[in-house]
């Protein structure tokens, strides 16, 4: 959850315009006077909200008793932070939107579909995000509170296709499967069991294999999960062991995304922080009881990323890892996720290389050539070209002006070792090492999603 400077924030907002009195009221808990808000409001709003609860008197004034922030084209409620009520969260504390929401969003693949899961739902801003999209949305989350907080957000949004369950990991949907399920499970690796939005009480990641197992099992043929987690390893080259041994055997495609690993000391403190532990002597006793756990697991690092499932349908199922640089500030990448899938798959069917160039191709329009010049001779001088993918996860790769040139005539009508040939000439383009080095490009291309197999 994303913390706000108070103070500072206070400071700013003192002016008396509509846009200050809003963020005294709802983004710092302060109260507020009932006319003032009822001009800015409205008196109808401002008695919806009395009536249900979110805004409370206290004397000729108002307060909200949660955070109301605007995310997308809708208002979104969750508890106020520490820094806010100068007091360490209640254990039941219900998250607003923040970073891993967005990271979440991010990841998730959109398409029409029937039905969608959210596993520990929260606030329900996942929940909001599928309703776009899917005809049916459930929410499920051990913490009651938050399923009101979840169920008040739809309301308030006018949501009318989201249900709520209350459940521990996929007991409340035994039986059923959907075409997307998306999770934010309490995957802080820690000894405690203080807060049910970070803690799961589980030993080590162990929640975060759960629930790479259970979406698997409860997905579609062809539905997507993702799944933001957390996991532990002994040192820097076996980053990627534990969640491929999550996604083994599930009978799904796997895309393993690894966007941060962190020494334990320096991930304890982050997350103690983050909860409230300001008092230094409370800070040090904490941080001494996470390391002594991690020790005792012979934790050596501990990375967070992201895992992405398709289930497989009448095929064998494929695991990939990537450590992205970007990570959670990759933007949207739903599409071209998809996309990689979809050339993964096809990349895993080849048998022959030779099938690779007689297949026709289609060049992803999200993508920039950039050139890198220098002077030679009083001239400029072309020293460099790079690919580069200009929205989602930001590949991108030294180029030469043959791949480039094949590459914009593309189009899903001709194969490749055609277009090679109009650009090379048919002596050049049949020679072994051009021949080798065409098939790499083709592979690494597909993997990045530059290029996708056209559906012709």
């Amino acid at each position: 959850n994303q913390r706000i400077d108070g103070p500072m924030v206070a400071r700013k907002a003192k002016e008396d315009t509509p846009f200050h009195v809003c963020v005294r009221l709802f983004a710092l808990g302060q109260p507020v006077a009932e006319k003032r808000v009822r001009e800015i409001l409205s008196g109808r709003v401002t008695g919806q909200l009395l009536a249900v609860g979110l805004l409370i008197p206290d004397g000729e004034s108002v307060r909200s008793i949660a955070k109301l922030m605007p995310f997308n084209e809708w208002y979104i409620i969750g508890d106020y932070g520490s820094e806010v009520t100068g007091a360490p969260p209640r254990s039941d504390h219900v998250l607003g939107v923040g970073a891993a929401s967005i990271s979440l969003s991010n990841y998730t693949v959109r398409r029409p579909c029937g039905s969608v899961l959210d596993l520990g739902t929260g606030a329900g801003i996942q929940a909001l995000l599928a309703s776009r999209h899917a005809r049916s949305v459930l929410g499920t989350d051990t913490n009651e509170r938050a399923l009101n907080f979840g169920a008040f957000n739809a309301w308030l949004n006018g949501m009318e296709n989201i249900t709520f369950r209350r459940g521990s990991f996929f007991e409340p949907v035994q039986g059923e499967k959907f075409d997307l399920v998306v999770s934010n499970p309490p995957y802080v690796i820690s000894p405690e069991s203080k807060y049910i939005y970070r803690d799961s009480g589980l030993r080590g990641d162990e929640v975060c294999e759960r629930v790479v197992g259970g979406a698997a099992r409860h997905l579609a043929d062809g539905g997507y999960a993702t799944i933001l987690t957390n996991w532990h390893h002994a040192g820097d080259g076996d980053w990627d062991e534990t969640p491929r041994k999550w996604a083994a055997g599930t009978g799904c495609d796997a895309w393993i995304l690894c966007f941060d690993t962190e020494l334990p000391v320096t991930y304890a403190a982050k997350w103690l922080r983050s909860s409230g532990e300001c008092d230094d002597a409370r800070f040090a006793r904490s941080l001494d009881e996470w390391l002594a756990y991690y020790e005792g697991l012979k934790i050596g690092r501990i990375s967070a990323g992201v895992v992405v499932l398709r289930r497989a349908a009448g095929r064998p199922a494929w695991v990939r890892a990537d450590r992205i640089d970007m990570g959670p500030h990759s933007g949207v990448c739903g599409s071209q996720i998809q996309r990689i899938f979809d050339s993964e798959t096809f990349l895993q069917a080849i048998q022959d290389d030779g099938v690779l160039l007689d297949s026709p191709y289609v060049a992803c329009p999200d993508h920039v050539l950039e050139h890198g010049l220098a002077i030679e001779g009083g001239e400029w001088a072309m020293r460099s070209s790079q690919l580069r993918l200009t929205h989602g996860l930001a590949f991108s790769g030294a180029v030469d002006l043959y791949v480039t040139a094949m590459l914009a005539r593309c189009d899903g009508k001709r194969p490749l070792q055609a277009i090679m040939r109009e650009v090379m000439g048919d002596e050049s383009a049949g020679q072994g090492e051009t021949r080798a080095a065409v098939v790499e490009m083709v592979k690494k291309l597909l993997k990045s999603g530059l290029i996708l197999p056209s559906p012709a």
